[in-house]
């Protein structure tokens, strides 16, 4: 009777190759068999031997086996996971070198995608003046592994836990608490199944502030436990979320909302956001966005203004220096109400805060005969393609475009090319060292009239 078990799998061959530069998602490129092979935690100047596990018609992808002749460009990794853990993609190679690699990808990927409409408009990357130890926030998963509880981050394309003891990307305070919550969720009973996610984040005054997701509510003995847990760590606050985003509650007493902070026109705005609402993860490099806002003052200066995505004030604060009025909509309500709450506290009446999503809000905005100057946008990685032809039919003067994502950005701005925008510049931001992820601005300005193709 034939067997019913599978074939043994062929053995794929190794190959050997040499890399010669790097390409986008933090891989890096060779020659094989007349095809581009991408090659992960590779370096340009490598040889390496790799195994083939996607062919495409023009292209391969690979496995990285074993280096056999390593680049001068290749460092020793910052963090011993690297190459298990999926959070980073280049910490074998020099910081200058990643920043250039992401910047060219993009200019590169924009341009194909966009044209003559993106020739000549490119400005130097913005970079991250730190590292290593930047990351202000950090979602650590938690799984049952056999008898113990792993806390760390999943391997790459996967949700298999990579248990890590330190993270150097993390701000000290952060990584300083792994080994600690490791140990107290050995003994602590959701965690052996009932609790997938802790979130940390360090404030603007150094304090730490953590968020636990559960998939049930806690009993009162591990509610107390937890909150021990807690004081003893020197967490400022904690937070329990059991379900979704509305179901978030302090530990607790209330705290009240994280302090944070910019700085623009030469003064502090404190921008306080509660739990769980979203902080850029890299504050230097958030700053250094800021002051790109700032710096466009003279387009916005005494005029309306309106922010779409605006969270709670991060860049409404900044554009309200200088605005006759700013009109911020947020789709979140509890950070639509961060957002009012900070621009009260600067005693401020001209920044109006709307709690409803994008695309209603210009609908609304166009019946009320809303026509602002200046606008800004800051979507999620998903984009603002319910936005982009009601922003456009507002008409203002000049669009800043803050993206975390480049295929929807270039997916927005084709939209807003077609309807008489063209781009000033653009302008890649690192906000994540050690990973292939970037920010990026784009200023736009009204060329011709919307719709009639005219000059």
């Amino acid at each position: 009777m034939p067997s019913l078990s599978a074939p043994p799998e062929t053995p794929r061959p190794r190959r050997r190759i040499r890399v010669f530069a790097l390409a986008d998602r933090g891989m890096s490129m060779a020659h094989l068999d007349g095809k581009v092979a991408f090659v992960p935690r590779a370096a340009p100047g490598d040889t390496v031997e790799v195994e083939v596990v996607r062919e495409k018609r023009r292209y391969v992808t690979c496995r990285l086996l074993e280096v056999v002749t390593p680049s001068p460009l290749r460092r020793p990794p910052a963090c011993p996971h690297f190459g298990r853990c999926g959070g980073c993609h280049w910490q074998h190679l020099p910081y200058p070198d990643q920043l250039a690699a992401k910047d060219r990808s993009f200019r590169g990927f924009v341009r194909s995608r966009l044209g003559a409409g993106a020739e000549g408009r490119f400005r130097d990357p913005i970079p991250s003046p730190r590292e290593l130890g930047y990351r202000n926030r950090v979602g650590w998963k938690v799984r049952r592994l056999g008898d113990r509880v792993g806390v760390g981050y999943f391997a790459e394309g996967t949700h298999r836990l990579v248990p890590v003891a330190a993270c150097p990307v993390a701000h000290p305070a952060l990584e300083g608490l792994l080994e600690p919550l490791t140990r107290f969720l050995q003994g602590f009973r959701p965690a052996r199944g009932h609790l997938p996610q802790v979130d940390l984040q360090v404030d603007g005054e150094g304090g730490v502030w953590a968020v636990f997701h559960l998939l049930r509510p806690l009993e009162p003995d591990e509610r107390r436990e937890l909150l021990g847990f807690c004081g003893r760590a020197g967490l400022r606050a904690a937070a329990v979320q059991a379900g979704r985003k509305h179901s978030l509650e302090p530990l607790g007493e209330d705290p009240g909302p994280m302090p944070f902070s910019v700085r623009a026109g030469g003064r502090v705005l404190p921008v306080g956001v509660r739990p769980g609402g979203f902080v850029q993860a890299n504050p230097w490099v958030n700053q250094a966005l800021v002051d790109e806002v700032a710096s466009l003052a003279p387009l916005y200066r005494g005029g309306e203004v309106l922010e779409l995505y605006a969270g709670a004030g991060n860049f409404t604060l900044p554009l309200g220096l200088e605005a006759r009025r700013v009109v911020a909509v947020e789709g979140y309500p509890p950070a639509a109400e961060d957002l009012a709450r900070n621009a009260r506290a600067l005693g401020w009446d001209h920044v109006e805060a709307r709690a409803e999503p994008a695309g209603r809000a210009l609908e609304r905005l166009a019946r009320q005969g809303f026509r602002p100057r200046f606008a800004l946008l800051d979507p999620p990685r998903e984009g603002a393609a319910d936005a982009m032809e009601a922003l456009a039919d507002l008409a203002p003067e000049h669009i800043l475009y803050v993206s975390c994502s480049p295929p929807t950005l270039v997916r927005d701005l084709g939209v807003l090319l077609g309807r008489g925008y063209r781009i000033e510049w653009i302008r890649a931001a690192d906000m994540f060292p050690q990973t292939a992820h970037l920010e990026s601005l784009t200023l736009l300005r009204l060329a011709l009239t919307p719709r009639n193709g005219g000059a």
